[in-house]
């Protein structure tokens, strides 16, 4: 499903990226590695640059780095109400 994001979101969403340690982000620790045994749903933050793609280690999806807790948090507000429940965050 794609879906337009909010202009304001979007500009939150910049933002914060901007703080994040991009060259080193596939260095940030996670908290927790429940998704390698199954009892977990495993998630990944991919930001793509006009220069390059940074992706993160993979992560349990309700258990963020951190690092970047707040662009997750945003991203998941932006889905629907009724999707929420599949993400169980």
């Amino acid at each position: 499903t794609v879906a337009k994001t909010d202009e304001k979101v979007w500009k939150k969403l910049q933002e914060q990226v901007r703080e994040l340690p991009l060259k080193s982000l596939n260095e940030v620790p996670v908290l927790s590695k429940k998704h390698q045994v199954d009892a977990a749903l495993a998630a990944t933050l991919t930001i793509a640059t006009a220069d390059s793609t940074y992706i993160s280690p993979t992560f349990d999806h309700n258990a963020p780095p951190a690092e970047f807790e707040k662009i997750v948090d945003c991203l998941y507000r932006q889905i629907p109400a009724g999707m929420r429940e599949n993400f169980g965050r």
